[in-house]
């Protein structure tokens, strides 16, 4: 309780406060550790209130043995030590917060449903033009058929793994060859139809060959391919999306051909490119941070169970 003088606590925890001798930064991160898990395992109990999750009782609690430092100053250095990590990690996700935000800001004022956005690059200042999804791209359906997996081979698209694209699952190349009249191409888009609809992706990378699944539609744009990506992340092409979708059905899913009703703003290829540069540079500053955020995470993990005993 280091944020607030006072506060309430629910009957499902259990508050204590430390002896004079005992710093409270380094009981808390030894708590955080797993050094104190055997204990717990010992007296832990199954109730039935709780509905089958395990509880422990104050009294029980406060019986377990733990191995602490009598050194005051090793306390304290150890927990001054571990607190830069958290000050690092509430850094980073402040960050994160930030450029999220400023991402939102960009998708809602770059996509309108106007022909003059909000915002523009210096320079331009033509109008958007309206055009339907199906006039500037080719709206294919994945396949209605769900393969036999293989350890390797043709990577498997899907909801599951639309975000990245990396999979443990993999189709033969024969059943690929056979099932795939029109193949996806580099730079095709895959999007979500199914369940998580309007999430998608770029095909960028190699390898470039992916076997679709049901769920997924996969457009074949004639412009720029990370444009209309970014495009379907914006609050007006998903509520575009959200309006063709058929709510009755579970999953909740769309229908290829009302896909490609969309209504979709474009500009010149120009501007497209400007947009697709900036929202490039965000997503990359995204994944950077977080992949720090991450690495941080997993050093405090593992100085949380070296320093305690």
């Amino acid at each position: 309780m280091n944020l607030y003088e006072n506060g309430a606590v629910s009957t499902l925890y259990i508050a204590f406060k430390a002896n004079a001798d005992i710093n409270s930064d380094f009981l808390e991160n030894l708590f955080s550790s797993n050094k104190w898990n055997n204990e717990v395992y010992k007296i832990a109990a199954e109730g039935a209130r709780n509905h089958g999750l395990l509880n422990i009782s104050p009294n029980d609690f406060f019986n377990i043995k733990i191995t602490i430092s009598k050194d005051s100053q090793e306390q304290a250095f150890i927990s001054k030590f571990l607190r830069v990590f958290d000050n690092l990690l509430a850094l980073y996700d402040r960050k994160l917060k930030l450029l999220s935000q400023m991402k939102k800001y960009f998708l809602d004022n770059l996509f309108t449903e106007k022909e003059y956005p909000n915002l523009r690059f210096k320079g331009f200042t033509d109008a958007w033009e309206q055009r339907k999804l199906n006039d500037i791209a080719k709206v294919y359906d994945g396949i209605h058929e769900t393969p036999n997996y293989t350890t390797y081979g043709i990577p498997f698209a899907s909801v599951e793994n639309i975000r990245t694209l990396a999979t443990k699952k993999y189709v033969s190349k024969n059943f690929y060859e056979e099932k795939f009249k029109i193949k996806p191409q580099y730079n095709d888009i895959l999007m979500t139809r199914i369940g998580d609809i309007g999430t998608s992706n770029v095909v960028s990378k190699v390898p470039l060959a992916y076997y679709v699944s049901l769920a997924l539609i996969r457009l074949n744009a004639d412009q720029n391919a990370h444009f209309f990506k970014y495009y379907f992340d914006s609050e007006y092409a998903q509520k575009e999306l959200w309006s063709r979708t058929l709510h009755i059905a579970f999953p909740k899913k769309i229908n290829k051909n009302e896909i490609g009703k969309i209504n979709i703003y474009t500009t010149s290829i120009k501007e497209e490119n400007k947009i697709s540069q900036l929202f490039n540079k965000l997503n990359y500053l995204l994944t950077l941070y977080e992949n720090k955020q991450q690495h941080l995470n997993e050093i405090k993990k593992t100085l949380l169970n070296t320093m305690f005993i």
